[in-house]
C-alpha cells in the first residue's frame, strides 16, 4: 500500500491565509489601541500642564522640567501600548489557541491541524497517514465555518477608538474656543517662551529694593507680601523657596490683616531666594542677602580707687563673675566692636539705655562715677551703619563695696579681771585695715560702785603716732587706774577704736572686744594671787608624783630587761615604755603651763603695784619657780623622752626573740646588740628623770617658801591695816571728847 506524501503547506495553508488575515486585524487593533491611549494622556497631560502653569506661574525651569516630564510619560506610554505590543510576534500556533479559546465549536481541531501539518511523515513517527489527513481536514472544514477576525472585541476596540477621538476633539476645540489661552500655553509650556499668563492680583514684597532683602546671619527673617487692594485679593499665597546648598520647598503665608501675608523664616544661616505666588500673580525671584550683626570684639573695665586708697587704676574682668569696685571710685568702659559704627548706648538693670561716646568710627568710651555707679548689670548695645544692633547686648556685673570697718583685736597684757585702785592696765591692740589705719583710742568708762552713770573717757592709744597710715598697726597702751580715783567696788570698762582714713563717705571706726575688770583692795588682790599660787602649787605636786611614776617605771623596766638580756621585754613591758615616752612628754607640757601661770601672776603683782620693790619677787619667781620650770619643760623633759624613744627603738624584735636562733646567726647577733643598746638608753633616762625630779623638789620648796613669805605679808598688812583702823578711830573718838569739853 501506497501513501500519499502530503507537507505542511499544501495541508494547512487555507488555514494560515486565515490566521495571517487575524494577525493583520490585531496589529491594527493595537495600532488603534495604542494612539487612543496615547491621545487621551496627551490630552490629559496637557490640561494638567495648563492648570498648574496657569495657577502656579511656573518659571522656565519649571515649566522645561513639566516638558520633560510629559514627554517622557508620553514616550513611556508608546513603547508600552505601541512599540512593544507591536514588536511581539504572534505565530500561528500562539493565534490559533486564541481562537480556539474564544469558539468553543473548534474544539482542538484547529491546533491539531496546524500542528500534523508540519509531519513530512507521520508513519515513521508512528501515525496512520490517514488519520492525519482526516484531521487536517476536519480541521480545515471547521476553520473554514470560522470568521477568525470576527473574535476580536470588538466593543473595546470601539471604546478606544471612540476615545482617542474625543480627546482629539477636545483638544481641538479647546484651540477653537480658546485660542488665546491655548496659544499661550502652547508658547510657554511647549515652546518655553516668556510671555506671562494675564492676571487680576497683583503681589508685592515689602521690604525688598531691588529685588534683594538683607537679614542679619541668625535672625529670623520675616517675608511680608502685600496683594494690591485694587485687584483681587487670593485667599492663599504661596511662598516658594530655595536655599543655597539646602532644601528647597513651598509653604502658604498666613494673612495678616486684609491685604498682607507673611512667612517667617527662623535663624536664617544660609543665602536663599524666594518668590511668592496667590490668585493668578506671581513675583519675580528674590535674593536674601546675609549681613553679620555688630558684636563687641574687646571690652575692658578699668577701676581708678579714691585718692586716699593710693592705687593707681585697676582692671576689671569684664566677664565670668561681678567686678568688685571700691565705692567712690570711677570704672570706664572701653569697647571695639566689629563694625563702624552709628551709635552705642549703655543700660543699668533694664533701665533706659543712655547714648556713650563713640571715640572712633568702631571704638566708644564711658565712665561710671558718683551715682552712675551703682551695683547691678550693666549693658552695652551697639549699632552699625547699617541701623543693625547686636543680637544680645554685652553685659557685665558690677558690684560697689563700701570701705570696711577696721578689724580690731586687743588682749589685756599681764593683768587680770581684778585689778588694784593704783593698777597699770597694758592693753595690746593689733588693728588692721583694707587700706590704712588712720588713728585709734583707747575708750573706757569708770563706774564707781551704786553710780547711776559711768565716766566715760578716751585717749590717743600708745604713745607713737608713727605707726598709722599703714594697713596694719600694733602697740600697747599702759592705762593708769590712779587718776581715776577708783574706789574699790567699782568698775572699769573698756576697749580699743580704731578709724580708717575713708574720705568718701568719712572714716569708719573698728572696735575690739570689751574687757570688764573690777577694782579691789589690795589685800583681796593679794588675797585672790595667793589662792592661784596655792593652786598652781597643787597641781605641781600632782606633777611631781607623776614624774616620780615615770622614774620608777624606768627603773624597773631597766631591771626587767638587765634580767631578760638577750629575749628583750614582754609585750606589757614593751606598751609600758611607748606609754612612758608619752607621758613624759607631756610633764614637759604641764610644767610649762604652770610656769606660764607664775610669770601671769608676777606680772600682776608689778602691774597692780602691790609691790614697791619687785626686784625680790622677781628674785624669788622668776629665778626660784620661772626660770627653772621653763629650764624642765623644754631641756629636761624633751631629753628624757628622746631616750625612752630610743630605747625603745633599740629593743630587739619580740617576734624574732620568741624563737631559739641558730648558732652564729645574724638575728641573733642583732638582738644581742640591741639589747644592751636599750639598756645604756634606759639608764639614762632613769638618770634624766632622777635630775628633773630633783629640780621639780627644789622648785616645790620655792613654791612653798613663796606661799608661806606671801602669807606672811599679808598678815604684816592685815596687822597694819587694823593697827591703822584702831589709830584712825582712836584719833575720831579724841577729837570727839575734845569736841564736848567746848560745847555749852
Amino acid at each position: 500500500m501506497t501513501t500519499q506524501a502530503f507537507t505542511s503547506g499544501d495541508a494547512a495553508a487555507p488555514i494560515r491565509r486565515k490566521l495571517a488575515a487575524l494577525r493583520r486585524a490585531v496589529r491594527l487593533w493595537l495600532c488603534i489601541d495604542g494612539l487612543a491611549v496615547l491621545a487621551v494622556a496627551a490630552v490629559l497631560l496637557a490640561v494638567l500642564s495648563l492648570a498648574v502653569d496657569r495657577t502656579m506661574r511656573m518659571d522656565v525651569s519649571q515649566r522645561a522640567l513639566s516638558l520633560a516630564l510629559g514627554l517622557g510619560v508620553l514616550g513611556f506610554l508608546a513603547y508600552r501600548q505601541l512599540v512593544r505590543p507591536l514588536a511581539r510576534r504572534l505565530d500561528d500556533e500562539a493565534l490559533g489557541l486564541i481562537v480556539e479559546s474564544r469558539c468553543a465549536q473548534l474544539g482542538q481541531r484547529l491546533i491539531s491541524a496546524l500542528e500534523f501539518s508540519r509531519l513530512a511523515d507521520p508513519e515513521a513517527l508512528g501515525c496512520s497517514a490517514a488519520m492525519v489527513r482526516a484531521s487536517i481536514d476536519q480541521g480545515l472544514r471547521a476553520a473554514a465555518a470560522v470568521d477568525m477576525p470576527g473574535t476580536l472585541d470588538r466593543r473595546r476596540r470601539r471604546r478606544r477608538l471612540a476615545a482617542g477621538l474625543a480627546a482629539a476633539a477636545v483638544f481641538a476645540g479647546a484651540f477653537a474656543l480658546l485660542p488665546g489661552t491655548m496659544l499661550l500655553w502652547l508658547e510657554r509650556n511647549i515652546l518655553l517662551g516668556d510671555r506671562a499668563w494675564p492676571q487680576a492680583t497683583h503681589l508685592e514684597v515689602l521690604d525688598a529694593a531691588d529685588g534683594v532683602i538683607v537679614c542679619p546671619r541668625g535672625d529670623d527673617l520675616a517675608v511680608r507680601v502685600r496683594a494690591d487692594p485694587a485687584g483681587v485679593i487670593p485667599s492663599l499665597v504661596m511662598l516658594e523657596y530655595r536655599q543655597d546648598g539646602g532644601a528647597a520647598g513651598a509653604e502658604p503665608m498666613a494673612l495678616v490683616g486684609s491685604d498682607l501675608f507673611s512667612t517667617v523664616f527662623r535663624s536664617v544661616l544660609a543665602p536663599l531666594r524666594f518668590r511668592a505666588w496667590g490668585g493668578d500673580a506671581e513675583t519675580p525671584w528674590h535674593d536674601v542677602r546675609l549681613v553679620e550683626r555688630p558684636a563687641i570684639e574687646s571690652l575692658d573695665l578699668v577701676s581708678t580707687p579714691p585718692p586716699y586708697v593710693g592705687k593707681g587704676p585697676q582692671p576689671l574682668a569684664a566677664q565670668g563673675g561681678a567686678g568688685l569696685v571700691l565705692a567712690g571710685s570711677t570704672v570706664e568702659v572701653r569697647g571695639r566692636a566689629s563694625k563702624d559704627l552709628h551709635r552705642a548706648e549703655l543700660a543699668f538693670d533694664k533701665g533706659r539705655p543712655e547714648d556713650i561716646q563713640l571715640t572712633g568710627p568702631r571704638e566708644f568710651r564711658a565712665a561710671l562715677a558718683g551715682d552712675r555707679l551703682r551695683s547691678g548689670t550693666y549693658a552695652v548695645q551697639v549699632t552699625d551703619a547699617e541701623s543693625l544692633a547686636m543680637r544680645r547686648p554685652a553685659c557685665f556685673v558690677l558690684r560697689v563695696v563700701p570701705d570696711e570697718k577696721p578689724v580690731v583685736r586687743a588682749a589685756l597684757v599681764g593683768i587680770g579681771d581684778l585689778i588694784a585702785p593704783r593698777a597699770t592696765v597694758p592693753v595690746q591692740a593689733r588693728m588692721s585695715d583694707d587700706y590704712a589705719v588712720a588713728s585709734a583710742d583707747l575708750v573706757y568708762a569708770a563706774a564707781a560702785e551704786g553710780a547711776k552713770e559711768p565716766v566715760r573717757a578716751r585717749a590717743p592709744f600708745g604713745e607713737r603716732k608713727d605707726i598709722y597710715g599703714y594697713k596694719q598697726a600694733a602697740a600697747v597702751h599702759r592705762l593708769q587706774v590712779e587718776p581715776l580715783r577708783l574706789s574699790a567696788g567699782s568698775h572699769l570698762v573698756l576697749h580699743v577704736e580704731a578709724c580708717d582714713n575713708d574720705a568718701v563717705s568719712g572714716p569708719k571706726a573698728g572696735v575690739s572686744g570689751s574687757f570688764s575688770l573690777r577694782v579691789v583692795t589690795e589685800g583681796e588682790l593679794q588675797a585672790d594671787l595667793l589662792r592661784r599660787e596655792q593652786e598652781s602649787r597643787m597641781e605641781f605636786e600632782r606633777l611631781l608624783r607623776d614624774q616620780q611614776k615615770l622614774l620608777e617605771n624606768s627603773r624597773a623596766l631597766a631591771a626587767g630587761l638587765r634580767q631578760a638580756g638577750a629575749a628583750g621585754l614582754a609585750a606589757q613591758d614593751r606598751a609600758m615604755l611607748a606609754a612612758s615616752e608619752k607621758q613624759q612628754r607631756l610633764v614637759g607640757g604641764r610644767a610649762l603651763a604652770i610656769a606660764q601661770e607664775f610669770a601671769r601672776i608676777m606680772a600682776e603683782v608689778e602691774n597692780n603695784r602691790l609691790e614697791e620693790d619687785m626686784r625680790p619677787v622677781r628674785d624669788r619667781l622668776q629665778n626660784g619657780i620661772i626660770g627653772p620650770l621653763h629650764e624642765v619643760g623644754r631641756r629636761g623633759v624633751p631629753q628624757a623622752a628622746d631616750l625612752l624613744d630610743v630605747a625603745r627603738k633599740s629593743l630587739p624584735d619580740a617576734a624574732a626573740a620568741a624563737g631559739p636562733p641558730a648558732a652564729g646567726s645574724g638575728a641573733d647577733a642583732g638582738r644581742q646588740g640591741g639589747a644592751p643598746a636599750a639598756l645604756a638608753a634606759l639608764a639614762d633616762a632613769a638618770a634624766e628623770q632622777e635630775r628633773l625630779v630633783a629640780a621639780m623638789r627644789e622648785v616645790l620648796k620655792h613654791m612653798v617658801k613663796w606661799e608661806g613669805y606671801q602669807e606672811a605679808v599679808n598678815l604684816l598688812r592685815d596687822v597694819l591695816k587694823a593697827q591703822k583702823n584702831v589709830s584712825d578711830e582712836t584719833f575720831k573718838e579724841y577729837q570727839r571728847r575734845i569736841q564736848k569739853i567746848f560745847e555749852p
